[in-house]
């Protein structure tokens, strides 16, 4: 079970229990390759937005806990988990705690050090942007040609197969007093709400952002940003969440329907 206050954009409703659901397979071995199926699609060229192959670490289901190095080879990482200037030694659990399959996204592939092999990897933790190495013994690879675009000034997220934006929903984002965050990200999780009617509407994808705001508190736990549906689709198109990212139901069900798999970018830009 994934509790509700690790995702920080709940409204006044209690949205009840949420469960893992989606993908829950690794790859079975060695370099493998996810076929994306588009659905629903009206393509337009998005040059300027990026786009291409993505490499994914899919953590391997015997490796109950991955380390993440600070190098190839190197010492555990030292991470500021909190944000408040406590340093831990990181490694993340598999599954995670939502019961969804540790899902990485790679950087940089293949460097040899201590004679093993070592891949670079984006993390799900603070502070946001946090990258590490981990043992590709650890992880199968797997790719996909789909990301994903949010632009806050404009209340848009855009879904792209490479280059090409082939689904674009109007979206809520957060305040001015609790933002949601720009930079680079990846879809860690999909959960499913108890109340699909609830604040978080039928699914929610759990991001590696977190919020710059709300950090370790009572109500919100961890501050994960997440990307969900809402039971208030009037305040779409405004700056009105804690710093999640609210769609209406059919939309992020209609999101769901391309197939977006675990470990898909996620640029949130201004």
């Amino acid at each position: 079970m994934l509790g509700l206050g690790l995702i920080t954009s709940c409204a006044d409703d209690n949205a009840g229990s949420i469960a893992m659901i989606g993908p829950t397979s690794e790859a079975s071995s060695g370099t493998s390759t996810t076929t994306t199926t588009t659905k629903r699609s009206t393509p337009t060229t998005a040059a300027s937005l990026g786009g291409g192959t993505s490499y994914i670490a899919n953590v391997r289901a015997e490796v109950k806990s991955v380390s993440i190095r600070s190098e190839p080879n190197g010492s555990q990482l030292q991470l500021d988990t909190k944000g408040r200037g406590d340093l831990v030694g990181v490694s993340v659990p598999n599954p995670l705690p939502s019961g969804a399959p540790t899902t990485l996204l790679l950087r940089r592939r293949g460097v040899e050090a201590g004679g093993s092999t070592w891949s670079e990897v984006m993390l799900p933790v603070r502070p946001n942007g946090s990258t590490g190495w981990v043992n590709d013994a650890d992880i199968t690879v797997t790719t996909t040609t789909l990301s994903a675009v949010v632009t806050l000034s404009e209340h848009r997220l855009d879904l792209l197969d490479g280059t090409k934006v082939i689904a674009s929903y109007p979206v809520a984002v957060g305040t001015a007093e609790n933002p949601t965050p720009t930079g680079s990200f990846f879809i860690k999780e999909l959960v499913a709400p108890q109340n699909g009617g609830g604040s978080y509407g039928p699914i929610a994808y759990g991001m590696s952002a977190f919020s710059p705001t709300l950090v370790d508190t009572e109500a919100f736990a961890d501050g994960v940003i997440g990307i969900h549906g809402t039971n208030k689709p009037e305040l779409i198109g405004t700056d009105v969440s804690h710093g999640c990212i609210r769609m209406k139901n059919d939309d992020i069900l209609d999101l769901q329907s391309h197939e977006v798999p675990l470990g898909m970018p996620v640029v949130v830009r201004k």
